[in-house]
């Protein structure tokens, strides 16, 4: 509810996230700010019950979690109330592409989360993220986000993995972080690469039908003042 009314007060449109911008900017009010906020009653209760744990360690907790399932389910919910790229055609590329990601991306992440104890293993996973971030967009990004975070988190809770020892309460925020910092690069990512894809299926307005520029009186006037410097005739070029 905190996330919602701050979205709303500060975005602008139905849809706050269209382009990096936007997306960076309710990241700043929603996960980070609204969870921040949100997260002081849920460590207060906490601070009650347990008087001698500090109140901003469980705060960080409640604080990291909201943020990293806001990060990740808000952004994959607004996906999908965005308009849709231009359609393409899904030629034998693509179909290659959707073949190999498909089943690559959940074995990279069992493989990542539920097998050795290794963390070098997690980087296996960043290449088929940015890969899904790059070529499908924000909502393939946003469904491939979702499981390599159910993956990681049922990997602590069932105490496989390099972060079986997280599945304490207090070590919990290093998993949060690591999610939460590979989910906005994701999404900075897969948002960046539809606003190109956007300008490019567009690349020209509807100004540019009727002659006119984009930035219309301006270069009106610039051009004017150029005519102005220049010579009528061709004797001001001796």
């Amino acid at each position: 509810a905190v996330a919602a009314t701050l979205l709303s007060r500060f975005t602008k449109g139905d849809v706050p996230i269209d382009p990096p911008a936007d997306f960076l900017r309710s990241l700043a009010i929603g996960p980070f700010l609204a969870s921040g906020i949100a997260a002081l009653g849920g460590a207060l209760i906490y601070k009650l019950g347990s008087p001698e744990i500090p109140y901003f360690h469980y705060w960080r907790i409640f604080w990291m979690g909201d943020a990293t399932g806001l990060l990740i389910v808000g952004t994959a919910l607004v996906a999908w109330k965005r308009p849709p790229l231009p359609s393409r055609a899904l030629n034998l590329r693509w179909w290659v592409e959707a073949g190999l990601l498909v089943p690559a991306l959940p074995l990279a992440s069992a493989w990542s989360f539920l097998g050795d104890t290794d963390a070098a293993r997690v980087y296996l996973v960043f290449p088929c993220l940015v890969w899904t971030a790059l070529r499908f967009g924000v909502r393939a990004a946003a469904i491939a986000m979702t499981a390599v975070a159910a993956i990681a988190i049922a990997s602590v809770i069932n105490g496989y993995g390099p972060f079986a020892d997280l599945s304490n309460v207090d070590e919990v925020p290093a998993l949060q972080g690591l999610i939460a910092v590979i989910a906005t690069s994701i999404f900075i990512i897969a948002f960046t690469t539809e606003a190109s894809r956007r300008i490019n299926a567009d690349p020209m307005p509807a100004p540019f039908c009727d002659g006119q520029t984009a930035s219309g009186p301006r270069r009106s006037a610039d051009t004017s003042r150029l005519d102005s410097l220049l010579p009528l005739d061709g004797g001001g070029a001796e």
